[in-house]
């Protein structure tokens, strides 16, 4: 059986190696600032003075009689709370910045709702330029992969086989509006077939131009039955 290798990329390494160090981290953080909170969330209670000798005994008064018995003989007797302060802010601050680096040499496209908003085509391109950058070179090295495969099953199979042609097809989200309008405006200054090519709905070009034909023979006929006017007396164009 042959071993044919698919590379990811041109230096034979996986998506893996570029963000280790910055996954861990993240989850550092993040594990960190989710034990901080498990371990602050009960206020600590701090006694100067306390009259009994069980720690038990005071919190069942507390919670039954909601009063502390305090040592009247000490001056400095009460009570009062500890609590930690979390630095919030320096961890979130982290997890951004490690975050948007993760997305950055891992060359993927970041899914954050509020980096949308209404954006233009171009943008969008902008948005998706390192994933495309990542699938230009796994495409290449599939490429050949997929060639060596195919060359190999023709020599087992005793096909002769001189060229191959591969057709590679990318999707990713794209403004409809914006490419329905510039099609729109591109009507008589290029090609209605290239027009189609590019219109958003149009899957199939030679399909549509097949059913636009049709459409306008259902038109012209739908004039000759009416002798080119319509009821009113107009011409047919202003059916």
């Amino acid at each position: 059986m042959p071993f044919i290798p698919f590379f990811n990329n041109n230096v034979h390494t996986d998506d893996l190696k570029n963000i280790k160090k910055l996954v861990d981290v993240y989850d550092k953080v993040y594990s960190g600032f989710i034990n901080d909170l498990d371990d602050v969330q009960e206020i600590i209670l701090v006694l100067s003075g306390y009259g009994g000798t069980e720690l038990n005994g005071f919190l069942q008064d507390l919670k039954k009689y909601k009063t502390i018995k305090l040592d009247e003989d000490e001056g400095n007797a009460g009570v009062s709370t500890l609590s930690i302060e979390i630095p919030v802010e320096a961890r979130k601050t982290v997890l951004d910045i490690t975050r948007r680096a993760i997305f950055e040499q891992g060359q993927g496209f970041d899914p954050q709702p509020e980096s949308f908003g209404n954006q233009s085509g171009e943008a969008l391109k902008f948005m998706y330029s390192l994933l495309e950058m990542k699938a230009g070179l796994m495409e290449t090295e599939f490429r050949t992969g997929f060639a060596k495969l195919v060359r190999a099953m023709c020599r087992f199979c005793n096909i002769p086989c001189a060229a191959i042609n591969q057709t590679w097809t990318r999707t990713r989200i794209k403004n409809d509006t914006e490419l329905s309008e510039i099609c729109k405006n591109s009507v008589g200054i290029v090609s209605r077939k290239t027009i189609l090519a590019n219109h958003p709905f149009v899957e199939n070009v030679q399909k549509e131009l097949g059913q636009l034909r049709e459409e306008q023979e259902e038109d012209d006929s739908y004039r000759d039955a009416f002798g080119g006017t319509g009821q009113d007396g107009s011409s047919g164009d202003e059916l």
